[in-house]
């Protein structure tokens, strides 16, 4: 089976790459860095390592069964287009981690004031000033913040992970109503309205899809 990788995540991690081929000697570990590899290599590949596909690139796949796309989001993929070739997608939660800690990260910033604190410093003007126009001018706190997560598959979960420590309410809402509470949440709104409703921080966790 060949394997062709045509990801930045690739050229950036050779050495996985590397590890994969000597894991799994029976099978062909490609990577093209660039259109001109790529049409060239895809013509005897079995798996595409990808978030994009064009019907001129798959028209020069002969033997394309499987498309994998190495991120949670699959708002780039054209599933018409690889259905009507014959080639099945799936895709890897493996960067949900890093992508709730980056969503937590900016909601502290946010309550925090600190990307309009560092702008203010940079100008000389001190926040906190006596003498101001607003002495006791200061950020909020995340903890015990009433929250709302829409999505609770991979990413929506480690978010509500990391917020437990701050002992905050954490209220989940899926598409799909029923069932119990995923580990982390408080309780499992029955509609998006009773999920917004009353919230003070609400986090978009839902994929990018119709």
């Amino acid at each position: 089976m060949k394997i062709l990788f045509h990801t930045h995540l690739a050229i950036d991690y050779p050495d996985e790459i590397s590890r994969l081929a000597a894991d799994y000697p029976g099978h062909v570990f490609t990577v093209a860095r660039g259109r001109e590899e790529l049409f060239r290599e895809i013509a005897d590949a079995d798996v595409l390592v990808d978030y994009r596909a064009t019907d001129e690139l798959l028209e020069k796949a002969g033997r394309l069964k499987w498309m994998f796309v190495p991120f949670t989001g699959v708002n780039s993929v054209p599933f018409e287009l690889l259905e009507r070739h014959g080639v099945q997608v799936s895709n890897n939660h493996g960067n949900a981690f890093l992508v709730a800690e980056r969503a937590v990260a900016m909601a502290l910033a946010l309550l925090g004031r600190v990307p309009e604190f560092d702008r203010g410093l940079r100008r000389g003007h001190w926040f906190r000033n006596p003498g101001g126009e607003n002495p006791f001018e200061f950020w909020e706190s995340l903890r015990g913040k009433s929250v709302s997560i829409l999505g609770t598959g991979a990413i929506g979960r480690e978010i509500a992970a990391l917020l437990t420590p701050f002992g905050c309410r954490i209220t989940g809402w899926r598409r799909r109503a029923g069932g119990d509470a995923p580990s982390g949440f408080d309780a499992m709104a029955g509609s998006l309205e009773e999920a917004l409703d009353g919230c003070e921080l609400c986090f978009v966790a839902l994929p990018l899809t119709d």
